[in-house]
């Protein structure tokens, strides 16, 4: 099960700040993170929350890459989205 809850009220509002103003540019840039803004969207979401369950769901994959030492790495070739040249 996936929980699509709030960020966290006790985190640095900065980074949560940082967190959300990159999750915009990423479902604009990322076939992945679009998907899936765009499916929370089709549920009836409204655009804040979905940002929001995106976020979180960035912030859990951020959390996996940190802590597994390794990069990012998205396979263009599957994303119906072209990639950001910006």
């Amino acid at each position: 099960m996936i929980y699509n809850g709030k960020l966290l009220k006790a985190a640095n509002k900065w980074l949560r700040w940082a967190l959300i103003e990159a999750t915009w540019i990423a479902v604009g840039c990322s076939g992945y993170f679009g998907s899936l803004y765009r499916h929370h969207r089709a549920r009836g979401k409204k655009a804040n929350t979905s940002i929001t369950i995106v976020a979180r769901r960035m912030s859990t994959i951020l959390w996996h890459l940190l802590k597994e030492r390794r990069s990012f790495k998205e396979d263009f070739s599957l994303s119906p989205v072209a990639p950001c040249t910006d």
